[in-house]
Order: structure tokens, then sequence, then C-alpha cells
């Protein structure tokens, strides 16, 4: 994301956390790897004597921090997404309501229902579906990328879907949700892709048992994606619906040796 660019407070927000998630996780990662690099290096020097490996804790650790940016990248996004709408419903609601008006389902209802009883529309749609975004986030991703046309990667559903089977069946892809998201998406892949990763590079796939293949590089590879999602979606969402945008100071973060 470029510092220079002007974006909505929350778009600046979540990529903020993504980048410090990222860089934390890397360099965990690279702390954990330069040790092993050591041990084998030992072994090298000392050929005759017992091979030490911390592998195991590895394979652990990698994994564990694969969840935690998975998990935690999507949790911004759908934050970031909740916040947006509420947003162009508080500072520009009548292009977004009369599409959706348009569209029909249950938040035109919603709409209807508050224009019958003179109540402010706005102010119903986010009671109805941003108090509690754990119940609504997908409602919440359909009425921005279906109802309202603001970009989306084809891949971010795929990842939502994974991210919630991580969380509930601990990666088990037990009723099929993700082999089937991975089919649907077949080769399409976004635009503008992870930063630092190939074009198409989509490293989602299930392992012999229907378990989520998930380590430190995947995890890395979502906080990217959903870094530049957040990126590219903010400024179609805040050029057609006259967002409030502004630049703002890109905190740094590193380490000391």
């Amino acid at each position: 994301m470029k510092s220079k660019t002007p974006l909505t407070e929350y778009a600046s927000l979540a990529g903020h956390e993504l980048f410090q998630l990222s860089f934390i996780c890397k360099q965990i990662d690279g702390d954990i790897m330069g040790d092993e690099r050591d041990l084998q290096a030992r072994h090298v020097g000392s050929p005759d004597a017992p091979r030490i490996t911390n592998r195991p804790f590895n394979t652990t650790a990698s994994r564990f921090l694969g969840i935690l940016q998975f998990c935690r990248s999507v949790d911004l996004y759908n934050w970031y997404c909740c916040q947006a709408l509420r947003l162009a419903l508080s500072s520009n609601p009548k292009p977004v309501l009369n599409i959706i008006r348009k569209k029909g389902g249950r938040v035109a209802k919603t709409i209807l229902k508050a224009d019958k009883m003179k109540r402010d529309v706005a102010a119903e749609v986010i009671r109805e579906f941003l108090a509690d975004r754990y119940k609504g986030d997908r409602m919440i991703r359909e009425i921005i990328h279906l109802d309202l046309n603001v970009t989306q990667n084809p891949e971010v559903e795929l990842i939502c879907t994974c991210r919630n089977v991580l969380v509930h069946k601990r990666g088990h892809d037990e009723f099929g949700e993700i082999k089937e998201g991975i089919q649907k998406l077949g080769s399409k892949r976004a635009f503008i892709g992870a930063q630092w990763y190939p074009t198409g590079h989509m490293p989602i796939a299930l392992d012999n048992r229907d378990y989520l293949v998930i380590d430190a590089a995947v995890g890395n590879w979502v906080v990217e994606l959903m870094h530049q999602q957040i990126f590219a979606m903010d400024q179609n969402f805040a050029h057609v619906y006259k967002l409030p945008r502004k630049n703002w100071d890109s905190p740094s973060i590193g380490r000391k040796w």
C-alpha cells in the first residue's frame, strides 16, 4: 500500500496492521529458520556427532504463524468492509441506498420498512446489519461487492471460507467447502496479486486427509493479498461513492540488535 495515496481512515488502519502482522511473523519465522541453519552448520563441522534438529517445533511454529496471519487478515478485511459501508451510509447515503433498493433482498426490505416508519434509513441499515459483524460478514461483503459493484479479487471468498474452516473445524474440510471453493475459483486470479509473489500464485490446497495446508508462507501470502484487496477496493469504493480520504502517516516498525 502506497503511503502517499489518499485512503479512508479504515483502509489506513487495516493496512498498517497488516504490514505489522507480516513484518513480525516474518521476523519470528526468520529467527526460527536461522536457528535451524545453525544446527545444520554445526553438524557439517562435526559429521560424526548426532544430528540435532528442531524440525517438529519448526513445523508446528510455522503452522501457528500461518493460522495467525490467515485468520487475522480475513478478520481485518471483514472489519474494513463493515466500516467502509458504515462510512458510505453516513457520509453519502443516497447513491448507496438507491442501488440497494433496486437490487432487492433483505437489505432492501429493511430500507422499505424504515421508509414506511419514517425512520433514518441509513441508521436502520447500520443497526440491522452492521451492529453484529459476526453474523453479517458475508452479507456485508455481498452488498459491497455484488450490489455496489466494488472490486473484489477472485480468491477472496475462498480465503474467507478457509478462515471459517480453520476457526471452527481446525482446518478440516469436513463438508467439502474448501474443495468446492477451489473448483469454483478455477484459473481466475487477481489482476494485481499479492506483493512479492509470482503472478497467479495461489497456494490454497488440501492434504490427503482433507485438511487445509497451512504454514507461515501460506499465511503471509494471505496477508499480502488482503493488503492489496483492501487498498484496491478502497480506491474504487471511495472514488465511486465519494468517501472521505486523506494521506495518512505510516508508522514504522523495526528491530535493533
